[in-house]
């Protein structure tokens, strides 16, 4: 099969690596500008929800670096997933609490 490559941007938000986000986004400018980059704040939701000691922190940490260094409103033009979830109904679904307070 094919195998699909990542950015630093894409897997630090899978790696829940809020402050690494927010660095790249400093460096590289903002997100936003491509259809992909629309995949990105699913990857920050979908990476450390299934560590039990970290979890929904890190998923709000990395949503927040989005936030801030990224194009104004850009989490809510995400749109939906490939399952149709949006931003906040997939936070929902994974019982991250302080994620979904951030995204209302």
């Amino acid at each position: 099969g094919v195998e699909e490559l990542m950015t630093a941007l894409e897997i630090s938000c899978l790696l829940g690596e809020g402050e690494t986000v927010g660095c790249l986004l400093t460096v590289h400018g903002l997100v936003g500008s491509r259809a992909d980059d629309f995949r990105v704040p699913f990857l920050a939701l979908s990476g450390p929800c299934d560590v039990e000691l970290c979890g929904d922190a890190q998923c709000l940490s990395v949503l927040q670096a989005l936030a801030a260094g990224c194009e104004p409103d850009f989490l809510s033009k995400v749109g939906v997933n490939e399952k149709d979830h949006s931003l906040l109904s997939f936070a929902c679904s994974g019982k991250l609490e302080k994620s979904v307070d951030f995204l209302l």
